[in-house]
């Protein structure tokens, strides 16, 4: 793996529509060579340079992937028949099981959670008859919060844990995608750390 591969595979994606094949262990020999070039960026001018060079081009690369994927999935229901990267069949995977049960192929999930909730609320009422009050207050904290005006991001760095309505998410991993408030994924887009899954964003980073 070396600059000049990473260049080509962007120019092969911006050339066309279609979501091209790509060698499964892509942007693991990707990021092998950033590794050896990093330890000479502090001494080596050119190397520095390089390193930038193939950081920018790998987050555009799979940026661009992902949008041209998601695209793939809502038209034929599967991801395309294609060598894909680890990395990018993992995405698909999700992709795919989202929709799955947003179209309701995953009916006795649904029946099972609408039992449990069901259970749920006949326990709260026998609590509170019991008048245990505080039990279910305490019970509501644990529960995940809901985001409301959020987005899906990107992690384009490592990052710690964050707390959303006091409740921990975390640590990420470069590549990781979560669903938070959009308030905290400007901030952190500003500050290098995420990337916002949105049509807008997927066109500056592209350009």
């Amino acid at each position: 793996m070396n600059i000049a591969e990473i260049t080509s595979a962007l120019a092969r994606e911006l050339e066309t529509s279609e979501l091209e094949p790509l060698d499964e262990n892509f942007y693991k020999e990707a990021l092998n060579l950033l590794k050896s070039l990093r330890r000479n960026t502090e001494t080596d001018i050119f190397a520095n340079y390089e390193y930038q060079i193939i950081v920018s081009s790998l987050r555009k690369i799979f940026l661009i992937r992902i949008k041209k994927l998601v695209n793939s999935i809502l038209e034929q229901g599967t991801a395309p028949d294609i060598k894909l990267p680890e990395e990018e069949r993992k995405v698909a995977e999700q992709i795919i099981e989202i929709i799955r049960f947003l179209q309701g192929e995953l009916k006795e999930e649904s029946a099972e959670k609408t039992t449990k909730a069901r259970e749920v609320t006949t326990q709260m009422k026998k609590e509170e008859d019991s008048g245990h009050i505080e039990s279910l207050q305490k019970e509501e904290r644990k529960q995940r919060p809901i985001i409301k005006q959020g987005v899906l991001v990107i992690f384009s760095k490592p990052y710690s844990k964050i707390l959303i309505e006091g409740l921990p998410l975390g640590p990420f991993s470069i590549g990781d995608l979560a669903f938070i408030p959009r308030r905290l994924a400007e901030e952190l887009r500003e500050k290098g750390i995420v990337d916002i899954l949105e049509e807008s964003s997927l066109v500056e980073n592209t350009g």
